[in-house]
């Protein structure tokens, strides 16, 4: 196992500089290529989880310079290869924490310490920690350039945004104005009951347990992108009974997707179970509890929902067989 160390370094460089939130994208592309929330199954055995932050792409490049989206102050950098993460830059700005992930190499200010602490501690890896308010950067700094280390398949540009107790993940999208794609559609193409998958477009599907577990197949997609949704519902005969909204997710939930994700969940397949027993923070109605068999027959209303309220509905009766 990778031993892991925790260096503090007080390099003194910039002192007492107020920070003030103006926003840079952090990459050249402004649309995103993965989405807040999304499944990820991982590609190197580690557990599956959350991907708490958005993409933005590079087509595949390394070396794209990644910047800092506002002024804020440097407090951590990890080097590691091989984890989640990889070589990651957080930035505590006024209002949030935001994290820079994957990259290939860092900023000019931190490649120097980051190249000695890899001659130190080589195959290791090291947090390395700054005093608060001493490393000061600008919006459109560049923290590093894009890369692939950690558990990714081809190099992007990974932000997250989390709040400044650097307990919960906030999506990124919203606080940046991230522009919608051209082009984009909402797609439900199945759903599931009780483990048996049918067209979305189905008029009746047949149920037999009191209380079956539903499942919706959803996706964001535009040109060859897919993405999550931000909202899923279900409604029974008009009243909302459960609803996922990614909006934030608590970091001690990173790895509880499957919470949320049913069986055959992939990188570009999402299967949203609508039910759960964990109160999990992306999880705002559950009202399971309240109904204790389904009528023989009832209407379902499936509602989804882009982070940029585009809707897509589809409606059909569950009949008990």
């Amino acid at each position: 196992m990778t031993r892991i160390l925790t260096i503090m370094l007080g390099l003194l460089l910039f002192v007492g500089i107020t920070a003030a939130e103006i926003l840079y994208f952090p990459s050249p592309q402004t649309v995103v290529s993965s989405g807040f929330g999304e499944f990820r199954p991982s590609s190197s055995g580690l557990m599956p989880h959350f991907h708490l932050g958005v993409d933005f792409p590079t087509y595949a490049r390394e070396g794209v310079e990644i910047k800092s989206i506002g002024d804020g102050y440097v407090y951590k950098i990890e080097i590691d290869e091989d984890s989640i993460y990889g070589y990651t830059v957080y930035v505590k700005n006024k209002n949030f924490i935001s994290l820079y992930a994957h990259l290939s190499a860092f900023g000019e200010r931190f490649q120097a310490i980051a190249e000695s602490l890899k001659r130190e501690f080589p195959d290791q890896r090291v947090e390395v920690t700054f005093p608060e308010g001493e490393i000061f950067i600008r919006a459109g700094e560049i923290i590093g350039y894009s890369g692939r280390t950690g558990d990714v398949l081809a190099p992007h540009c990974h932000l997250e945004l989390r709040d400044l107790e650097n307990k919960t993940a906030l999506n990124p999208i919203p606080i940046l104005n991230v522009e919608k794609p051209d082009g984009l559609k909402v797609v439900i193409d199945e759903v599931r009951i009780d483990g048996e998958s049918y067209p979305a477009t189905s008029d009746i599907i047949p149920f037999k347990s009191d209380i079956p577990k539903i499942e919706v197949s959803a996706y964001l997609t535009y040109g060859t992108t897919v993405i999550n949704p931000y909202e899923v519902a279900l409604k029974i005969d008009g009243k909302e009974v459960y609803r996922i909204s990614f909006d934030t997710i608590r970091l001690s939930e990173f790895t509880s997707a499957y919470e949320v994700y049913g069986k055959g969940s992939t990188y570009r397949k999402y299967w949203f179970k609508m039910y759960s027993s964990e109160p999990l923070s992306v999880i705002k109605t559950n009202a399971w509890r309240d109904i204790p068999k389904l009528p023989d027959r009832v209407q379902v209303d499936v509602i989804v929902k882009s982070f940029w309220d585009d809707v897509k509905k589809v409606q059909f009766e569950l009949v008990r067989r």
